[in-house]
């Protein structure tokens, strides 16, 4: 299965579908699933450090604000090699 995540994988929102609307308690777990297959089956080095699913809320502002400062504190600890999770 090929599945494709847009250039802003964060801002992401899956498509709505029969068993993917919004129901009476909120989005469908399905969203998640979807995008944790998208994301397992992209190249390693290549994945998102952090996705929104759903609506994002000013999440993927503040994680795109974030990133570098994370990113900085990981190489001034020598951890980016050991903990990944810094920007390419």
């Amino acid at each position: 299965m090929n599945r494709q995540l847009s250039a802003d994988p964060e801002s992401e929102c899956p498509p709505p579908s029969s068993d993917s609307r919004p129901g009476p308690v909120g989005p469908s777990p399905q969203w998640v699933v979807d995008t944790y297959l998208k994301l397992a089956e992209m190249p390693a080095g290549q994945r998102p450090v952090r996705t929104v699913v759903g609506i994002a809320w000013g999440v993927d502002e503040m994680n795109r604000l974030n990133q570098p400062i994370q990113d900085r504190i990981l190489n001034e600890m020598q951890l980016a090699g050991v903990l990944g999770g810094v920007s390419p």
